[in-house]
């Protein structure tokens, strides 16, 4: 017998969770509902600038440009410390584009400047429609009243003033951008001490920008301090046992598959979509549907478009109930022991290309490791089977793959966790 409890999580985001059990099984798993499939998948870039801060262009010639370059969807999100970058002419420009263009999504957003590090951290905040102008204007009055407080207390404040609007939570994200570019100490660990303090109480951080923008200059991501990326992502995402791992490990629901052009002009980066996209499968194709499917963590990223698709699954090896990014599988009282699914449909490019598929999970452990598995052209998937080893307690899995090349900065694609409990 198959038993459906829907669950409206207002702590997250309204939207629809199922809990699946089945009689005779000890196998619980939650996920969102469209969970494994790909029939609304949105092409998404969260991060573009025009000439109202930084940018080389405006409103109109980045839209054609997203457009060109193959985006379903996009965010412009410019400088929160460029005094122009919020404005009731800006939004009809945006208002108008999305006349102009009706087969894209074009949300209007900010990029934060914390006030605690005097802007040197940067978190996008990104709204529907129906939310930006309330929004927008509250975070942006909050920057602005913020100035006498302590530092910290600052970055609390700012991000607090998403709840002042009426169901604007539900409806808004909050992603870190390129963490670590401008750290000035590797060891210090910045990033967790900081997503930690921001989300004490309220999970506002969303997601991590996995790997930065400004992909196209030769010091990938304008990263110029002692930390740079790793195979072109962030050591926050990239390192195993990191800071993302840890968060994870913490029982975090933050996601870190991120991957973006943070464009502002051709000399130092690819346009949106052209070479970092992120694979948003949504439960419908529209903004309050890409909204939600960032807030669950049904989503991937890759760069220079390595593959047409990646699935990344993990079940019950004694029930067989499956979960997908972004959901958890409860083990209590069943069998130890779980079976993984990794597969990447390789791009027309890179079909004649190794790739390695690595499983990185503290699951068999208390360390986070790394399971590699290298793949010849003729193979696209991956099995495995994972013991669990400890008594009782909780773990991640997440995956990557990797597209195997001499090159310095190696092509690669990066899946959400799935968290296990038993």
């Amino acid at each position: 017998m198959l038993s459906l409890a829907f669950i409206l999580p207002a702590a997250l985001f309204f939207s629809i969770v199922f809990v699946l059990n089945i009689t005779g099984s000890k196998v619980e798993v939650e996920q969102v509902y469209w969970a494994g499939s790909k029939a609304n998948r949105i092409i998404f870039d969260h991060h573009a600038h025009t000439n109202y801060s930084d940018g080389e262009k405006s409103v109109e010639e980045i839209t054609e440009l997203v457009y060109i370059k193959g985006c379903d969807a996009f965010s412009i999100t410019d400088h929160s410390q460029n005094p122009q970058s919020f404005s009731e002419t800006k939004l009809n420009e945006i208002a108008a584009m999305r006349e102009k263009y009706p087969v894209m999504l074009i949300f209007a957003g900010i990029e934060l400047g914390m006030p605690s590090y005097e802007g040197r951290e940067h978190v996008n905040i990104i709204t529907t429609p129906e939310f930006e102008r309330k929004t927008l204007v509250a975070v942006m009055s909050a920057l602005q009243s913020s100035s006498t407080m302590r530092k910290k207390e600052r970055d609390l404040h700012v991000l607090s003033a998403i709840n002042l609007i009426k169901d604007s939570r539900e409806n808004t994200i909050a992603i870190y951008n390129h963490p670590s570019r401008k750290d000035v100490n590797k060891g210090k660990n910045e990033n967790y001490s900081d997503i930690a303090y921001w989300n004490q109480d309220i999970d506002y951080i969303t997601a991590i920008a996995g790997a930065p923008g400004h992909q196209n200059k030769v010091q990938i991501g304008s990263y110029e301090t002692e930390i740079i990326p790793i195979d072109r992502w962030d050591p926050i995402v990239a390192s195993v046992g990191g800071t993302w791992d840890k968060l994870l490990a913490e029982g975090h629901k933050i996601w870190g598959a991120i991957a973006s052009s943070d464009y502002h002009n051709d000399s130092m980066d690819y346009g949106p979509c052209e070479f970092s996209r992120i694979h948003v499968d949504a439960p419908t194709k529209d903004y309050s549907g890409l909204i939600n499917g960032i807030k669950a963590g049904s989503f991937w990223a890759d760069h220079g478009k390595l593959l047409r698709d990646y699935e990344f699954s993990v079940e019950s090896e004694e029930d067989g109930v499956r979960v997908y990014p972004g959901g958890t599988i409860n083990l209590e009282g069943s069998k130890r022991v779980l079976a993984v699914d990794i597969s990447g449909i390789r791009s027309e490019s890179y079909k004649t290309d190794f790739l390695r598929f690595d499983l990185i999970t503290n699951c068999s452990n208390d360390e986070v490791s790394v399971r590699s598995t290298l793949l010849p052209p003729e193979e696209s998937s991956v099995s495995l089977l994972l013991p669990i080893m400890d008594q009782d307690g909780a773990c991640f899995l997440r995956s990557r793959i990797v597209r195997e090349s001499l090159e310095d900065n190696k092509l690669s694609a990066y899946s959400n966790p799935v968290f296990v409990v038993y």
